[in-house]
């Protein structure tokens, strides 16, 4: 094979030019999606307490939210970070679920069931799930 590119240097052109004429050919063909669709699985809760110490947000606002949260069956993950005057619960979907929509209505619905068990002077909870890739 390395003769017949040395002796016939057309020859190596062609297949060069083959090459380059068919990857061009399966290129433009092949099938794109402009604007692909990327699943969001993570969702953020942020609920504000102002004046409580991270003890008190932790126990009195935190806990109950991830209490409510870890009952959707959707749910893989609940991770939280509470600090003075501010509770932040991260939660994550299970790696199975294909219609995040759904599954987020079932979050939403478990953190309004959250609300009445806070308590007086924390505002209510705030859902964040449009910060995806």
């Amino acid at each position: 094979m390395r003769t017949l590119f040395f002796d016939r240097p057309r020859a190596l052109v062609m297949a060069l030019l083959i090459i380059f004429v068919g990857g061009f050919a399966a290129f433009v063909t092949m099938p794109q999606q402009e604007d692909p669709k990327i699943r969001n699985r993570d969702a953020t809760i942020l609920t504000a307490f102002p004046g409580a110490s991270a003890e008190r947000v932790e126990r009195l606002v935190t806990q109950r939210i991830e209490d409510e949260l870890r009952e959707v069956e959707e749910v893989e993950l609940v991770d939280s970070t509470s600090i003075t005057g501010l509770s932040s619960v991260h939660v994550q979907l299970r790696e199975s679920i294909t219609e995040t929509d759904a599954a987020f209505a079932k979050v939403r619905d478990a953190l309004s069931d959250a609300v009445p068990l806070l308590p007086a002077g924390a505002a209510d909870p705030r859902f964040i799930a449009d910060r995806g890739y």
